[in-house]
């Protein structure tokens, strides 16, 4: 791998293409590394690297739990209502089925802002598998457990608390 870019990089270098940097040799790589010349803004290219590492790491994440928190609501409201479920599911199923790529300018049109608009992109393609595995996790308890907690009179709340959520959490951490 290392001799085919560095043979693709003499190729190119041979043919003087511009723009120059289109295809670096390793040594030019490694020494931008280490270097420390200013190249943008009065940063070096490593530290240019690492602010927008650290800015793509916190969209995403930042997307992640909402998508997530979003996700187990959704879960929540249509287990706890099955109207709702046979009305929210299929729509879920056809966020699922748009292209990310097809959605992105939709989405950046009617945020206005890239950053929001990758926030939500993020948001969205981890928000429909955490719903669907954490409704999934919801219909797996045994009709055994329902009846224990029936027998002991505990209330909606507590079905919940004690035995649907403790129950959908692996499915939660699957989706």
């Amino acid at each position: 791998l290392i001799g085919a870019w560095e043979i693709g990089a003499t190729v190119i270098a041979n043919h003087k293409r511009t723009p120059e940097n289109i295809l670096p040799h390793l040594y030019q790589i490694i020494a931008a590394i280490f270097s420390t010349k200013k190249v943008a803004n009065g940063m070096t290219a490593t530290q240019i690297v690492l602010t927008s590492a650290q800015a793509t790491l916190l969209r995403a994440l930042l997307g992640f739990a909402l998508g997530a928190l979003l996700g187990f609501v959704f879960a929540l409201i249509m287990k706890l209502s099955g109207v709702v479920e046979k009305l929210i599911f299929p729509y879920l199923m056809l966020i699922q089925l748009i292209p990310v790529l097809g959605l992105a300018p939709i989405i950046l049109s009617i945020t206005g802002d890239i950053n929001k608009s990758r926030i939500l992109i993020a948001a969205i393609l981890s928000f429909y598998p955490v719903a669907t595995n954490t409704l999934a996790g919801f219909k797996s308890v045994e009709k055994e457990k329902y009846d224990l907690m029936f027998i002991y009179a505990a209330k909606k709340w507590m079905l919940y608390s004690k035995v649907l959520i403790p129950a959908s959490i692996p499915y939660f951490f699957t989706g």
